[in-house]
C-alpha cells in the first residue's frame, strides 16, 4: 500500500514548523511568498495529496458503530474480522469508535439474543452480517431512529439498510453447479447442504446449484438439508440422507463446516460408491478433502475484502458525506480447485499481495 506523505514530511525538507506547512498549503495566515512557495514546491515534488477524511473530521464529534456478526465458523470470521480491522485502523484517529457485537452462529435466536441487549441509543450506525431475512425487522426499526445500517457477507434485501457488501451468493452457486455439470456426464440426483435456510447467503448459493444443474439437467432431483452450520450434524444428516438415497451423485455444502461434517462420511465409503462432494469457502479442513480427492471444488468469497470495503463504505458515508451510490457492492467469487486451494489459504491480513 501506498504511503502518505504528511505534513511533518513536508515541514522537515523545508525546515519550517507543521503549523507554517499547514498555512501555505491552505492559504491562510501570515507566511513569506518566498517560504510558501518552497513549501508548495515540496509538496508537488513529493505528490502530496491532502487527508480529506482528517480536515473534515477535526470539528466533529465521536461516531460510534457496532458490527454485529458471528464468530463462527472461527477461520472464516477471522478473515472478515481482518478485513474490518485494517478499515478500522485507518479511521482510529479520526474521530470513530468500533465495537464488536458477536453472536455463536447466524441463526436468527443467536443474533436477536445479542441484539435485544444493545442500548442502540450510543450507536451511529451499524455493520451487520445478518443471518436471517427476520433480522430485517430489527433493520428497519434502528433505521427509522436515524441510524445507518450496511450489511455484509449476508443480506436482507428488502430492508431499510442503505446497501449490502459481499458476494452474490446466487451466481457463486450457479459457478458451482456448472462445475457439477462438468464433472459429472449425467446427474440425477443432487443433495443441497444449507447451514441455514433462512440465510440469505446459504439459500441463493443452493438455489444457483439448483438451477445451473437443473438447467443442464431437466430431470434431476434435488433433497434440501439443513444442518445448522455444525459440522456433527452435517456429518449425522449426510450418514441419514445417504442410507435413505444410496443413489445421490453429488453433494452441495453452503459452508466449509458443511463440507467437512460431509466430507468425514463419504471418505468411509467404497471410491467407487462415493457421491462427489463440492463445497463453500476455503480452509485447512477443505483443502484436506481436496488433497484426498473427496471435495472436487470450492468457491472462494474473500472474506477479507468483504470486512474491509463494508467498513471503509460505511466510515466515508458517516464522515465525509459520501453518498453510497449502489444498492450491493459485490465482491467477485472465484471457483478453487486442488491445484490451486493452497493459494487461497493465505490470510491477507499477513499477505502482501504476491505468492513468492
Amino acid at each position: 500500500m501506498e504511503n502518505r506523505v504528511t505534513l511533518k514530511q513536508i515541514a522537515e525538507l523545508a525546515g519550517v514548523s507543521i503549523g507554517t506547512v499547514d498555512r501555505a498549503l491552505n492559504d491562510r495566515g501570515r507566511i513569506s511568498t518566498d517560504t510558501k512557495e518552497k513549501i508548495l514546491k515540496i509538496a508537488n515534488q513529493l505528490d502530496y495529496k491532502p487527508n480529506v477524511l482528517a480536515s473534515s473530521l477535526s470539528k466533529k464529534r465521536k461516531l460510534h458503530i457496532g458490527i454485529i456478526m458471528s464468530c463462527k465458523p472461527e477461520e472464516f470470521c477471522n478473515h472478515l474480522i481482518h478485513g474490518l480491522k485494517d478499515a478500522m485502523e485507518e479511521i482510529s484517529s479520526y474521530g470513530v469508535d468500533t465495537e464488536f457485537i458477536f453472536t455463536d452462529t447466524l441463526s436468527y435466536k443467536d443474533q436477536m439474543k445479542a441484539i435485544g441487549k444493545l442500548d442502540t441509543d450510543k450507536f451511529d450506525a451499524f455493520l451487520v452480517n445478518a443471518g436471517s431475512r427476520l433480522v430485517g425487522d430489527w433493520i428497519d426499526r434502528v433505521v427509522k431512529e436515524g441510524k445507518s445500517v450496511i450489511t455484509f457477507n449476508s443480506d436482507v434485501e428488502d430492508s431499510g439498510r442503505l446497501c449490502y457488501v459481499g458476494e452474490n451468493p446466487y451466481s457463486a452457486g450457479l459457478l458451482v453447479g456448472n462445475m457439477i455439470n462438468e464433472i459429472l456426464p449425467e446427474v440425477k440426483k443432487v443433495a443441497l447442504f444449507m447451514g441455514f435456510k433462512d440465510n440469505y447467503s446459504h439459500r441463493e448459493r443452493c438455489r444457483g446449484v439448483r438451477d445451473a444443474v437443473a438447467l443442464a439437467h431437466p430431470n434431476a432431483e434435488f433433497l434440501e438439508i439443513e444442518y445448522q452450520d455444525e459440522a456433527d450434524l452435517a456429518r449425522q444428516k449426510t450418514e441419514q440422507v445417504l442410507q435413505e438415497e444410496p443413489d445421490i451423485q453429488a453433494v452441495f455444502a453452503a459452508s466449509a463446516t458443511g463440507a467437512w461434517g460431509i466430507g468425514q462420511v463419504v471418505s468411509e465409503l467404497q471410491k467407487n460408491s462415493r457421491p462427489k462432494v463440492f463445497g463453500y469457502d476455503v480452509n485447512q479442513k477443505v483443502a484436506e478433502l481436496m488433497d484426498l480427492n473427496i471435495c472436487q471444488a470450492t468457491a472462494f468469497q474473500d472474506p477479507y475484502w468483504q470486512g474491509y470495503y463494508s467498513m471503509k463504505l460505511l466510515s466515508e458515508h458517516l464522515l465525509l458525506k459520501q453518498p453510497v451510490t449502489r444498492d450491493k457492492y459485490i465482491i467477485r467469487t472465484k471457483l478453487v480447485l486442488k491445484n490451486n486451494v493452497k493459494d487461497y489459504l493465505l490470510d491477507r491480513h499477513e499477505y502482501d499481495g504476491f505468492l513468492l
